[in-house]
């Protein structure tokens, strides 16, 4: 019967760190020339060192995937301690090989629980809702735009990759101090705090660390599959009715390509008009950037699609977003994290365009209070 994944045999040649608790192996597989990368989850399997043996998950590189394309140390030599240690009894990767125990914030063992077990609302909170991990960047250059004081947390989702240490983006945030903290929902791990849900999560952002605004997406990877329902962009509707349900104040970049080559994601990708045309129940806003205002065939679908009425939609300066990176000291850190699908923001720059602008209008819901 042949498996679902692929499994090999390997040796460690030599280690480096990767991020946080994350390192970069290279190893030789026996039989085959030269050595390759693989990535190694401290939390998950231990530490490893040169010369050890391990197993080594090798599927996704087997497909030739360019999301998630990766060798993964699945066991080593030293596997021991790192999984039972450490407080907290909420299970994440439940009933799998890898399930680990966690502290979830809103466990009665956190020094969080008070603040949360009655907690039910935002208090009107904006949360930026975003599709794509390649959207969290531009979107916090935004908020930083219109206001560089304020407290923003990341949320990621589990529907894409679930441990937040493989996002270089977050550990160049967090190293410029642009995020106030992390919380990882749901199967995710990883984050300076963990959540069991969604909900529980942006409560925990709002009430327990004081977060002026959230931005809540799945780390990085995507599936599609080219059907109306069948891709995790729809997750982006599931956090906006989370927000909604919650008395926050939802904002949604749209997803723009001007030269993708599948006809789906032209203009306003089909991902965008999906959620906001069906799947969202509540109101939220919906914002364009202001640089894109000519492009009449983009509003042209966002008419077309019923969205004015069933949204709030508006449209916000996305420049001075890109400029707050430019003129960053990490620019050149933050010109190599603008990609999305392997495309620069000078070769789609409508995609990182529409998420600054999000990101500023969010900002903006925060001067106004209550009157957005």
């Amino acid at each position: 019967m042949t498996r679902a994944y692929a499994v090999v045999s390997a040796e460690v040649l030599q280690t480096e760190c990767f991020g946080e608790k994350l390192v970069r192996c290279e190893v030789r597989v026996p039989g085959i020339e030269g050595t390759t990368q693989a990535l190694n989850y401290v939390d998950l399997t231990g530490e490893v060192y040169a010369g050890d043996r391990v197993l080594m998950n090798t599927t996704a590189v087997d497909l030739g995937l360019g999301s998630g394309g990766f060798h993964f140390i699945m066991c080593g030599e030293r596997m021991e301690g790192p999984l039972s240690e450490g407080p907290g009894h909420i299970m994440k990767l439940r009933y799998t090989p890898w399930q680990m125990r966690t502290l979830a914030i809103e466990e009665e063992a956190s020094p969080h629980h008070s603040q949360l077990v009655d907690a039910e609302s935002l208090d009107g909170m904006p949360v930026i809702c975003i599709e794509l991990h390649s959207q969290l960047l531009p979107v916090i250059a935004g908020i930083r735009s219109a206001n560089s004081d304020l407290k923003i947390t990341y949320v990621m989702t589990d529907g894409g990759s679930l441990p937040m240490q493989l996002s270089a983006t977050v550990t160049q945030l967090k190293s410029a101090d642009w995020l106030l903290a992390t919380i990882s929902a749901g199967n995710s791990f990883g984050g300076d705090w963990e959540a069991v849900n969604i909900y529980s999560a942006l409560v925990a952002a709002r009430r327990a660390l004081g977060a002026d605004v959230a931005v809540v997406g799945i780390g990085p990877g995507i599936v599609g599959t080219g059907t109306l329902w069948g891709h995790t962009g729809l997750q982006q509707a599931q956090v906006a009715n989370a927000v909604v349900t919650l008395g926050g104040r939802g904002v949604l970049p749209v997803r723009v390509a001007r030269d993708d080559s599948r006809d789906r994601h032209r203009g306003i990708s089909h991902h965008s008009l999906t959620v906001l045309s069906r799947a969202v129940m509540g109101e939220v806003w919906v914002v364009m950037p202001r640089e894109l205002s000519r492009r009449w065939h983009l509003w042209r679908q966002l008419l077309g699609e019923g969205i004015c009425r069933r949204h709030l939609l508006v449209s916000e300066r996305a420049d001075e977003a890109i400029e707050l990176l430019r003129r960053d000291s990490a620019w050149e850190q933050w010109r190599r994290l603008l990609r999305h699908m392997g495309r620069t923001f000078d070769q789609e720059p409508d995609f990182f365009l529409a998420a600054c602008a999000a990101g500023r209008w969010a900002g903006t819901l925060v001067q106004k209070g209550g009157e957005g």
